[in-house]
């Protein structure tokens, strides 16, 4: 992935998609929407390799909205890489692909207000 793009995607119940970024950065935000579901897809980050359902850092798995995100904010800037999966939630009811776009967002300088201890 790159810095502000956005992906079109699918994935199928008790199913992965996978992607990267590497940001030099302080703070990063992942943002997943859902495009013809609602709460049937999660997004899960990682600092480690690629996330599974019993080992990552954030994750968002709300059942009640189509839009999903995950922030990261470290007190230093450095070299990061985020591994991101999108995760077809086992309670839809179909084993039809369900489209999403995800886009992952890092600022160059974090504005002071920002910087706290959220990792």
């Amino acid at each position: 992935m790159h810095n502000g793009e956005v992906y079109s995607d699918g994935v199928t119940l008790n199913h992965w998609q996978y992607y990267r970024i590497t940001a030099d950065s302080s703070a990063m935000l992942i943002s997943m929407k859902e495009s013809e579901t609602v709460g049937r897809l999660w997004l899960f980050a990682s600092l480690n390799g690629f996330p599974a359902l019993d080992s990552y850092a954030k994750a968002d798995i709300s059942t009640k909205s189509e839009f999903h995100e995950v922030h990261f904010v470290f007190e230093e800037r450095g070299r990061r890489v985020f591994y991101i999966g999108v995760y077809g939630s086992p309670f839809s009811p179909t084993e039809v692909e369900m489209p999403f776009t995800i886009t992952g967002t890092y600022l160059i300088q974090v504005p002071a207000f920002m910087h706290a201890t959220h990792c």
